[in-house]
């Protein structure tokens, strides 16, 4: 039996999955879910700020970024990375959290 939620797990994990083109696709498949504001957290640019929409991870990954104090609705702002292969330096208060790019496309973000 499908429910909605899993309908909304299983195209998170599709947007998270594919490329941007592909992404814009599934928005126009999926028009309920459709959020041209939300976008991987390793699209934005340095200086941007954003809040965290949605962490689609392992469960042991995302409480260890939960316990530094990123989870949904943590408003960020990105200090270093961008389009660059640094690692993402992310403001989130007062704390600074680093992450990798494989990690950051997993995060989405508004």
């Amino acid at each position: 039996m499908t429910t909605f939620s899993n309908v909304v797990l299983f195209y998170k994990c599709l947007i998270v999955q594919t490329s941007q083109q592909q992404a814009a696709r599934l928005n126009n498949i999926f028009p309920m879910f459709r959020s041209d504001k939300v976008r991987r957290l390793s699209t934005f640019q340095q200086g941007q700020s954003g809040v965290v929409v949605d962490m689609v991870l392992e469960p042991e990954l995302q409480g260890r970024l939960m316990g530094m104090g990123l989870f949904a609705g943590t408003k960020f702002q990105l200090l270093q990375g961008g389009r660059s292969l640094r690692p993402l330096l992310l403001a989130v208060g007062e704390t600074r959290i680093s992450l990798g790019k494989e990690i950051a496309k997993r995060i989405l973000a508004e």
